[in-house]
């Protein structure tokens, strides 16, 4: 749903969708969930111009990836 969100551009809705997410994979401990969601959410900080958020989200997406041997999500 955020990404729909961020398609049609309504960027408060998409990042309200990303965290509301982001808390949920994180309670129920879904890592590999939990990455891509990380992933989008540094995409939408690149969308917004903010590359140091960006990168943030995008290192801490590889770090769960590699808790969980997620070689999908690390090559992205």
């Amino acid at each position: 749903l955020g990404l729909t969100y961020q398609e049609i551009e309504n960027y408060e809705e998409a990042l309200n969708c990303f965290n509301t997410t982001l808390v949920r994979c994180q309670q129920e401990y879904r890592k590999s969930e939990e990455s891509n969601v990380l992933m989008s959410l540094g995409n939408y900080y690149l969308l917004q111009g903010q590359l140091n958020e960006a990168k943030q989200y995008y290192n801490n997406a590889l770090t769960v990836a590699r808790s969980v041997e997620d070689i999908d999500a690390e090559e992205k």
